[in-house]
């Protein structure tokens, strides 16, 4: 068990140097070890978590949590328990401190009380004996008796010296008797008893060809089986696998377990020249044959596939999908292997991290989501709950998003302040600038100094500007007037604050309020520091200053994964400047999005243009059925009768045209 634990650690090590091929070999051969007697599931569940741990060291690292980054996921801790690996190791014997020049402490450095006697026996240095061998154990230096057996010093006397006669060194002791009490220096941990050896000394070594699973202890030095046995399961990788192997090839292995789970073993060239001559051994009990293809196919590069009734072993892909493909099986596997381990918290929020890098928002979001369910209490559980929020605005329900916000900020935690600022930005990308100002209040309170609370002034600021309240807005920002000098925040800042002193001011152009605004307006950035909102107001500023193409620029990236009302008058904008910009292509596709998802102002006017555009064409059919909307809708407009009149008049129909033209509505 030591040993094997040891192995484990030195995985671990490696990866963390940057050596990850070499670790991989390590548990590798972990694995194909892992049907020795003493190996209990605990430990595999230690095994593939540390293999998953990995594998997710090699992934690219999010982005960190910040108010400027829907992508700026929180990632959980990979805590090690110490506690495990200490009764791994066992106890330690007094001999082996000692011969290590530990003193009265243990091989951890703790010290240990020594008892009066002993202490006595260290005080008074014993003579010089030209008989004893300098460097042998303590244990190995007291006189053998005659059965061989060596006896322990009585009453800590220093031993009598032999007579000049004796000049051949005592006999090598033997190990002592099964019934020994304990060495006093020992670590107090218990010894993972391994369950195939039950009845043997706690002590004992153990034996070179430990059994498989079902053996009895009794049958523990009988020959071991040299053939792998495969239970066949659908599907095939799931298979369980027994048995020990001790002289064949991986090429040989890997045709036995093909042939064993009913398969057919396919190598191309590259891989089996990888693998040739290579030997192996293996001992595994119940082990799925997907964890020992896993482990003779990975250290050596190459990977393997079941496609129809085929085995295929090729070289591994190394493009960022098939890394990230590696890292979600070893992450799954060990969410199976042991669901109660320490690390699974962390497991589930990095498989939910796998799926946003491969843009799947509402994947991740299952992920995030199972990890709140099964640990609701924990620190886990409110990184889980601030993603599963994010995943929700990546995917366009802010509904959603802001009951999980608003969970992580009920918990009172250092993501308070950040998880009121997206909370709030849930109601201001839907238009509800008074429920946002209120949690963006809320964020600047919780988050002092933090980029949490400055998006927090600026969003407010955004929030008092669309209720025309520009001395409010303006002031909102001068507590923050340092902060908002920072990456991300300064030419929004500018832009805000130029807006605000230009709507305050009696005189803007004379003063020079006026220019100011103009020249932050060219300069602010396409991606508001405020979200959708703040670049709605960018580009109303631009539109008022003649700025179309800017305006463009900023509202299709703004509109960008956005739904709700701010996405249907972002759209509505840009459509409006294209048709005022004369390129109908381009409009009618944007009045198209916005008449199939709103009925209201913005949808009318949509659908009047279409109309217009379509008489234009000599679509009249199409501009009756719009203009007959528009009138179900209750818009009985002036231009609405006119684009009627002109569709009645395009198709022959001159008696419905006039009566279009005079404001009356056709049979």
């Amino acid at each position: 068990p030591r040993g094997t634990a040891a192995r484990l650690g030195q995985a671990r090590c490696r990866g963390r140097a940057g050596r990850p091929d070499d670790a991989r070999t390590i548990l590798a051969r972990l694995v194909l070890a892992s049907g020795e007697a003493w190996i209990d599931p605990v430990f595999l569940g230690e095994l593939f978590h540390t293999k998953a741990s990995l594998e997710i060291a090699q992934m690219p690292r999010p982005s960190s949590p910040h108010p400027l980054r829907l992508d700026g996921l929180a990632r959980a801790s990979w805590p090690l328990d110490l506690a495990r690996h200490l009764k791994w190791a066992g106890p330690i014997p007094q001999h082996h401190a000692a011969g290590h020049g530990l003193g009265n402490g243990d091989e951890h450095g703790a010290l240990v009380a020594t008892p009066p006697a002993k202490a006595a026996a260290h005080a008074e240095p014993k003579k010089a004996d030209p008989h004893k061998v300098s460097d042998a154990p303590e244990h190995a230096r007291a006189t053998p008796k005659a059965d061989g057996h060596a006896a322990p010093p009585a009453h800590d006397t220093p031993p009598k010296h032999e007579t000049a006669k004796q000049h051949t060194p005592p006999p090598k002791p033997t190990a002592p008797p099964a019934h020994d009490a304990p060495p006093q220096h020992s670590v107090p941990v218990e010894l993972l008893a391994p369950p195939a050896h039950e009845g043997l000394p706690a002590h004992a070594p153990l034996p070179k060809h430990d059994s498989p699973a079902g053996h009895s202890p009794s049958q523990t030095h009988a020959a071991a089986p040299q053939k792998i046995a495969v239970q066949r399961e659908t599907p095939a990788e799931q298979s369980k696998v027994s048995g020990r192997a001790t002289s064949t090839t991986v090429p040989a292995l890997l045709a036995d377990l093909a042939a064993g789970a009913g398969l057919t073993l396919k190598m191309l060239p590259p891989a089996a020249e990888a693998v040739s001559g290579r030997a192996v051994a293996a001992t595994v009990r119940g082990l799925p044959l997907a964890d020992l293809l896993d482990a003779l196919t990975e250290p050596y590069g190459l990977t393997w596939a079941v496609v129809g009734h085929d085995l295929q072993v090729l070289a591994e892909p190394t493009d960022p999908t098939a890394l990230r493909a590696r890292a979600r099986k070893a992450l799954k596997r060990a969410a199976v292997a042991e669901p109660d381990h320490v690390w699974v918290p962390a497991t589930l929020i990095e498989l939910g991290h796998l799926d946003v890098a491969d843009g799947h928002w509402l994947e991740a979001a299952a992920w995030y989501a199972r990890t709140v369910k099964e640990y609701p209490l924990g620190n886990e559980g409110a990184l889980a709950a601030y993603n599963w929020g994010l995943a929700y605005m990546n995917a366009g329900d802010r509904t959603k998003a802001r009951e999980q916000f608003l969970n992580v900020a009920d918990r009172d935690g250092p993501a308070a302040a950040l998880a009121f600022w997206w909370a709030g930005r849930t109601h201001l990308d839907c238009g509800d600038t008074v429920q946002a100002a209120k949690l963006f209040r809320r964020a600047i309170a919780a988050g002092a100094d933090t980029p949490a609370a400055t998006a927090a002034a600026i969003g407010l600021c955004v929030c008092l500007y669309q209720q025309e309240d520009f001395a409010a807005g303006h002031a909102a920002l001068r507590p923050h007037k340092a902060r908002l000098k920072g990456d991300g925040f300064k030419e929004t800042a500018a832009f805000l604050d130029a807006l605000g002193r230009q709507r305050l001011a009696a005189n803007p152009k004379k003063t020079g309020e006026a220019e100011d605004l103009f020249l932050a307006t060219v300069d602010a950035p396409a991606v508001s520091a405020a979200g959708p909102a703040g670049a709605y107001l960018h580009g109303q500023t631009c539109r008022e200053l003649g700025l179309g193409p800017r305006l463009v620029a900023v509202y299709e990236t703004a509109a960008a994964g956005l739904r709700g009302p701010l996405a249907v008058r972002l759209t509505a904008a840009v459509a409006e400047q294209h048709f005022a910009d004369g390129n109908r292509a381009k409009a009618r596709d944007r009045f198209l999005a916005v008449a199939a998802v709103d009925s209201g102002p913005d949808g009318k006017i949509a659908r009047l243009r279409l109309a217009e555009m379509d008489n234009d064409t000599g679509r009249f059919d199409s501009a009756l059925g719009l203009c007959r909307e528009l009138i179900a809708l209750g818009d009985r407009e002036d231009a609405t009768l006119k684009q009627m009149g002109r569709a009645f008049e395009g198709k022959k129909d001159f008696t419905r045209a006039a009566q279009s033209y005079a404001g009356v509505v056709p049979e």
